[in-house]
């Protein structure tokens, strides 16, 4: 316990080969080793009744990557959240009871979740995690139509390798069938890493690469104003921040007076979209009034 690091060291070694640097899982194999164990069970019988006791690790506590709160629940009592090595989770009593959500699916690390707000019944959930913890790669892109009852996958990382790691997803407040998702194509071999943004206008059937780079991954990604989808902001690890003016489109780095540094979390203010928070690594604070043209340091804040 307290030893984050120490958990992440074992979990690689765990999955890499003797005689190899990494591990050389390619992207998706547990969504694929899922199927073929389902495929093999279908003509199998079961005669033998087992039962078990849970014996550990007690020592590692589970992660929470992502959560939503129901947008179809005047109570705000129903929420969705995200398990970094754990699938999807729902609870209708205001976190009191909490059932799972991905039933049909092998346990994927979630990493990122999002709703349509003009259609709740749809959500998405992204796979993979970024951050050092337990999984290696994830199965692409998730998508449910009947509010969490079922899901889809709508991308493999056979398709788009970036998608082994989905960071964050937008969905248009306006339009479910407007998507832009972040993902990165490795976890550990930083010199190889494949990054970007992409974006879907029909629901996910299909996607165009609109911002590509190696050597880092989004780390944050946000939407305006809910009334305004061409404005957007993404944080990349060691580039800084980057905007969108036309719903995803295309970006461009607007990070004046901000380090580059390798974690960066941005907020919108809820009463005045000009105003973006963003708080870096090193524990400093910025804002910018004028979204995101300048930038200015507030002083160093302590973590908590």
């Amino acid at each position: 316990m307290g030893y984050p690091d120490k958990h992440t060291e074992i979990q690689k070694l765990m999955k890499t080969g003797y005689g190899q640097d990494e591990p050389t899982y390619e992207g998706g194999y547990q969504l694929k080793e899922f199927k073929k164990l389902q495929a093999r069970n279908q003509n199998a019988r079961q005669e033998t009744e087992y039962s078990f006791i849970e014996r550990g690790p007690g020592n590692i506590s589970g992660r929470t990557r992502a959560f939503i709160v129901d947008a179809s629940d005047a109570s705000q009592n129903t929420w969705f959240a995200g398990a970094a090595t754990g699938g999807v989770w729902k609870t209708i009593n205001g976190g009191s009871s909490w059932e799972p959500y991905s039933t049909g699916l092998p346990n994927l690390g979630t990493n990122a979740l999002a709703q349509s707000l003009s259609n709740p019944d749809i959500i998405f959930a992204g796979t993979g995690e970024q951050y050092g913890g337990g999984d290696i790669n994830g199965s692409g892109l998730f998508k449910s139509t009947d509010h969490g009852q079922n899901w889809i996958q709508i991308i493999s990382p056979d398709d788009i390798p970036a998608a082994q790691l989905i960071g964050r997803i937008i969905v248009n407040p306006e339009n479910a069938n407007e998507v832009i998702v972040s993902g990165t194509s490795s976890k550990w071999s930083r010199e190889s890493v494949k990054s970007g943004i992409y974006k879907s206008i029909d629901g996910g059937v299909s996607w165009s690469e609109s911002l590509l780079f190696r050597n880092g991954f989004v780390v944050d990604m946000i939407l305006s104003d809910p009334k305004n989808w061409n404005i957007q902001y993404a944080a990349i690890s060691g580039k800084g921040v980057y905007k969108s003016i036309d719903g995803g489109q295309s970006w461009s780095p607007k990070s004046v007076g901000i380090p580059n540094a390798e974690r960066i979390e941005l907020d919108i203010s809820p009463v005045n979209s000009k105003i973006i928070w963003a708080s870096e690594e090193s524990g400093k604070l910025y804002v910018s009034e004028d979204r995101a043209e300048r930038a200015r340091p507030l002083g160093p804040f302590s973590i908590i």
